[in-house]
């Protein structure tokens, strides 16, 4: 059974539409209960449109969805890949692109004057103008060719002229009173506009505009998650004004809402009056999207005013819209575009009054960054007839049995009481803030485990054999070494070694030189060393490059000339000396050396002759390391000695058993270890998570 055509009356309980109701013999408030008599109702229709509203029948106090009762899809995003370089575009690169014709009549306009033939008084326009109105006696007077031929001028209409819709809502609103409501809502949001120069623009860049729009009943019913968990929720907005002309921002003109299309009324532009630039309806892709593009922002923040919700994510929806007869209209608009020395990455303000009601709207537009309004409600607030634009108050609904009958909730029912903010973690399981606070927790009881693990019970087995032996092990203790050497047994020591080396006791001599720049080498070595050491060793080569004649890799049998970069040795230096450990002098040997350099070779590379590589390997002086040794008989035994770095294994092994490792270099470490794990895990959640519904 199709759906008749009925009428609506906005609420006077909630502001919802209420449709009439024969049985009743009043209108019927589906949302909130009210009801109206006829007798009552304080009613109006307008003739120039046919209102086709669809009423929403409620069957044993359930609502019957019947138009968005099929599943719902998934909501995506429908703006379009270059939608924000429009936005941030000024008009008038957008027009000129749109209708270059139409935008050069404007741009090249001329001021024109007329007596007036009431009052002799002067009356100014412009060219682009049909009707001139007297600032003095109030008459309006149109010139004879305009009168004559009935027509508005030649390409003074942007786009296509014949589309242009023949209603209109006239403009209630004038230019004085728009900007005195633009004036207040800057000295509202006072830090919005910091910066700016603002109030000179309102006063000297409004422009007034007529812009197209289809007038529809638009329904929706959506699924959302929120930190409370997830809903489903029911709204209608009647007389609904979708805009048909894509070159201003839809988001900007959504905020001008309601209108009143009780005071609707025939258009003809010959007759227009005032300097207003009137624009046709765009047939393109981006009008059809336009009311998802605008629900799909709207939701979020409706939904976080009327609840007092945080977090608001669209999951799923199904729409329903219903075009009433006759219902495409002009709408007066009174509009301010950005600055005009504004670049695309700058943040850019746009401002517009609904020139009927005088609400304002302003929006802040920066690439990437910013995107938001401000508005204004006219004050006192006008009085408008009961076919102006109405949204019902969002409902959480849940489907109760066929044929989709929904019961309505309040939120507390649909989502449980509010808890703290910390519980409310907990109420939404897929929700990044929740899976990131669990792999906190996950990070931090595992490293707290493995912290406990190596302090009280890991040993590793060459910790342990140490442990059991009967090897002393002596760390930074004058006292502990010299008590230690007067008794038999392996020793292991860690203490600062001193060197006994100076660069000025080094005979340069002995470099086993085999070259012609010896000067040259020697002040190299005397720049790159200085101070104490414990051992040098230097060493120099000859680079050069040599080709030679290799089997081809990729092709068996033949042979290609491969060039090759060769080192020859080219001079050599040693040199060893005693060293001092907790005061005691130690004999230097290359074989002691080559047992610490098992573990620790620092290298040195200080310079780079034309042709030649230079190398220092050196062991400065106070330089912390372990000395293991064996006393036997009272005497340290010179050839058991044996050198090992701080950052080896044993120096590890030495100090577990000796249980002087430090608790705060393991913590520090696992939990270092474990932050960057954390960090890791949760990028990937973020790139890569995803709602589980939808």
């Amino acid at each position: 059974m199709q759906d008749q055509d009925t009428t609506a009356i906005k609420c006077q309980e909630c502001g919802a539409p209420s449709y009439f109701d024969q049985k009743s013999e009043g209108f019927m408030c589906p949302y909130c209960g009210n009801f109206a008599p006829w007798a009552t109702a304080d009613y109006r229709y307008t003739l120039d449109m046919i209102f086709r509203h669809r009423p929403l029948p409620v069957i044993d106090g359930l609502l019957k969805l019947t138009h968005v009762g099929v599943g719902e899809t998934a909501v995506k995003d429908m703006r379009s890949p270059d939608e924000m370089k429009k936005r941030t575009s000024s008009l008038d690169d957008l027009l000129s692109e749109y209708d270059k014709g139409t935008f050069e009549k404007w741009d090249q306009r001329e001021e024109k004057s007329y007596d007036c033939p009431y009052c002799s008084a002067r009356i100014t326009g412009f060219s682009t103008q049909s009707v001139f109105k007297c600032a003095y006696c109030g008459n309006k007077i149109m010139p004879s060719e305009v009168f004559e031929s009935g027509l508005y001028g030649e390409n003074l209409v942007y786009g296509y002229d014949p589309n242009m819709y023949d209603l209109v809502l006239p403009f209630k609103v004038t230019k004085e009173q728009a900007i005195e409501q633009l004036l207040r809502l800057v000295a509202q949001n006072r830090s919005d506009f910091e910066g700016q120069d603002i109030e000179k623009r309102i006063r000297s860049e409004l422009q007034a505009i007529y812009l197209p729009h289809w007038v529809e009943d638009f329904s929706v019913k959506a699924t959302v998650d929120t930190e409370r968990g997830r809903f489903t929720f029911y709204q209608d907005r009647i007389n609904w004004a979708r805009p048909q002309c894509s070159l201003f921002d839809i988001y900007l003109l959504n905020q001008l809402n309601p209108w009143d299309y009780g005071e609707s009324a025939p258009f003809t532009p010959a007759f227009l009056e005032d300097d207003v630039r009137i624009f046709a309806p765009m047939n393109n892709e981006e009008r059809v999207t336009a009311p998802y593009r605008m629900l799909y922002r709207d939701i979020p923040d409706m939904l976080k005013s009327t609840f007092g919700l945080n977090e608001v994510k669209m999951l799923g929806w199904v729409t329903n819209f219903r075009r009433h007869k006759y219902a495409s209209v002009n709408l007066p608009i009174w509009f301010l575009d950005k600055a005009s020395w504004s670049r695309e990455s700058d943040l850019q303000t746009r401002m517009a009054v609904n020139a009927q009601t005088g609400k304002a709207a302003a929006l802040f537009l920066e690439s990437g960054k910013k995107d938001y309004t401000r508005t204004l409600d006219p004050d006192p607030p006008p009085i408008m007839s009961d076919e102006c634009t109405l949204y019902s108050p969002p409902l959480p609904v849940k489907y109760v049995k066929p044929s989709f009958l929904f019961k309505t909730m309040d939120i507390n029912q649909a989502l449980g009481k509010p808890r703290s903010k910390f519980r409310s973690l907990f109420d939404k399981k897929n929700s990044i803030k929740f899976r990131t606070f669990i792999a906190l927790c996950v990070h931090l009881v595992l490293a707290a485990a493995l912290i406990a693990y190596i302090l009280f019970f890991h040993v590793d087995s060459s910790v342990k054999n140490l442990e059991d032996s009967d090897i002393r092990i002596v760390i930074d203790s004058q006292e502990e070494f010299d008590q230690a050497i007067k008794t038999d047994g392996r020793i292991y020591a860690l203490g600062e070694m001193r060197g006994t080396i100076s660069l000025s006791d080094i005979s340069l001599d002995d470099l086993d030189y085999g070259g012609k720049d010896k000067a040259e080498k020697v002040q190299e070595i005397v720049s790159s060393l200085d101070g104490n050491y414990i051992y040098i060793s230097f060493f120099s080569e000859i680079l050069s490059e040599e080709t030679v004649k290799e089997e081809d890799p990729f092709k068996q049998g033949e042979y290609v000339w491969v060039t090759r970069i060769v080192g020859e040795p080219y001079a050599f230096l040693d040199f060893y000396d005693t060293f001092s450990f907790y005061g005691y002098d130690f004999p230097n040997t290359q074989s002691l050396m080559v047992s610490f350099y098992d573990q620790m070779e620092s290298t040195l590379v200080d310079g780079r002759a034309e042709e030649h590589v230079i190398s220092a390997v050196y062991l400065p002086d106070k330089h912390p390391m372990w000395l293991e040794f064996t006393v036997s008989k009272g005497q340290i035994d010179r050839d058991s000695l044996v050198l090992h770095s701080t950052n080896s294994s044993f120096d590890y092994e030495a100090r577990r058993a000796n249980n002087n490792t430090s608790s705060l270099e393991i913590i520090g470490g696992i939990l270092i270890v474990a932050a960057i794990s954390f960090a890791v895990t949760v990028a990937i959640q973020r790139k890569f998570g995803r709602f589980s519904r939808y």
